[in-house]
């Protein structure tokens, strides 16, 4: 029965996730230069970025993000649940 109960619990979040994201206004004040390069040995590459979830924080998430990955390197993204990853 406990089980029963935790997937439940899990379920109902994850749904109100699910609405939550599906019904969140698209953010329009991005600033994002795409640069493709020819003949670059990278395939992603972020230089001295600012993020953030929320476009209305003075106080942004991540500050000075720089991050290269070149062809064929394997990248993971790894953090608690609900961490925003």
């Amino acid at each position: 029965m406990p089980d029963v109960i935790a997937v439940i619990i899990q379920a109902n979040v994850s749904l109100s996730r699910i609405i939550k994201f599906l019904e969140a206004a698209e953010s329009q004040d991005r600033v994002v230069e795409r640069v493709f390069l020819q003949n670059s040995d990278h395939s992603l590459l972020i230089s001295s970025a600012t993020l953030s979830w929320v476009s209305s924080s003075s106080n942004p998430a991540l500050r000075n993000i720089n991050m290269e990955v070149k062809h064929g390197q394997k990248l993971a993204i790894c953090g608690e649940v609900g961490s925003g990853k």
